[in-house]
């Protein structure tokens, strides 16, 4: 029952790894639009922020402030999220080797 158990395990880590690979990638772009951002701002004399359904002027030193403490916010996700997926991954590639002597040898069976 330990192969079924490993299986089932297998899947939920399989299924960890998409969700961590998808979050990786919300992340990703919302720092690269956090980049464009600042890029942005460097030519702007003007700023304006979306707070609701509004745009809030705000001063330009303010508003880099802001973005780059969200940049850095997004960075750290971002490396948290590494270290979860490699961690995911290795507890995978685990699972794989103790399941693979469990499936028998391969090449025996096809030849």
């Amino acid at each position: 029952m330990a192969g079924q158990d490993d299986l089932v395990k297998a899947q939920q880590l399989q299924q960890q790894l998409q969700i961590v690979a998808m979050q990786k990638q919300q992340f990703s772009l919302q720092n690269a639009e956090i980049d464009r951002a600042l890029n942005e701002l460097g030519n702007a004399s003007v700023a304006y922020r979306v707070a609701g359904s509004v745009m809030v002027e705000k001063s330009v030193p303010e508003l880099k402030t802001q973005l780059s403490e969200e940049k850095e916010s997004v960075e750290v996700r971002l490396k948290a999220l590494t270290r979860q997926e490699e961690s995911l991954l290795n507890a995978f590639e685990d699972l794989r080797k103790r399941l693979e002597p469990m499936g028998g040898d391969d090449a025996s069976i096809t030849n």
